[in-house]
């Protein structure tokens, strides 16, 4: 009964997982809804900005580029463009033009336009390796690679400050030439596995259960 205990446990847990996702998609969902706003003006209003539709206005810095690791399109490993913005105030905020091939491996990579661009995109907030097994990028040192958008890490080796978010790039005016790189896909709002594996979890500690009770009764029987 301790083992099918163990497996309600879970199953519970899964739930709450499943709870948690619905409630991060949700806020995802509404923030994709707002319309395009200056993006000093988000970040001002300050709150969950993450995946809100922000403008921002500069001149690319392909000399500070940065290419992050791993990103995948249409089953193709490569890469992902990050190239700072330094817009009218001298901050700068770091653009993710898209991916690229694994064969653009030294950037700057596929020229960014010249002159004033306007960018809309998304907000992404920075991100970091976690404490767990996953790949991590040197705590020290410039990096022209990294596996992580995470602006403190980057910020030492750029000449200008970095606001503390990055942009999915959307859209800019002049547009790129090319068809590379290619813009971030939205995200794919889903609830994952957590509902199958609650039923899963439900199903092992009523097997358990069944399990115990014929045993009880065939050792009564005996």
């Amino acid at each position: 009964m301790l083992v099918a205990a163990v497996f309600v446990r879970l199953g519970f847990w899964q739930i709450s997982r499943l709870h948690e996702r619905e409630s991060a998609n949700a806020s995802i969902e509404a923030n994709l809804a707002m319309p395009a706003e200056p993006l000093s003006e988000v970040l001002a209003d300050g709150g969950d900005v993450e995946y809100r539709h922000a403008l921002v206005a500069g001149q690319y810095a392909p000399d500070y580029e940065v290419l992050l690791r791993n990103r995948a399109y249409e089953d193709q490993t490569g890469f992902h463009v990050l190239t700072p913005l330094v817009t009218a105030s001298g901050t700068a905020v770091l653009i993710d033009r898209g991916w690229v091939p694994l064969a653009l491996s030294t950037p700057p990579v596929l020229e960014a336009p010249s002159g004033v661009v306007e960018v809309e995109g998304l907000i992404r907030t920075s991100k970091s390796a976690g404490s767990g097994l996953g790949p991590k990028d040197p705590p020290t040192g410039t990096l022209t690679m990294a596996f992580w958008p995470d602006v403190n890490r980057l910020a030492p080796q750029m000449p200008f400050p970095l606001m503390p978010v990055y942009v999915e790039l959307e859209s800019q005016i002049p547009a790129g030439t090319g068809d590379q790189p290619i813009p971030a896909p939205k995200p794919e709002l889903t609830n994952g596995p957590h509902l199958s594996y609650a039923i899963q979890w439900f199903s092992f500690a009523l097997i358990g259960i069944v399990g115990y009770v014929f045993l009880v009764k065939k050792r009564g029987r005996a």
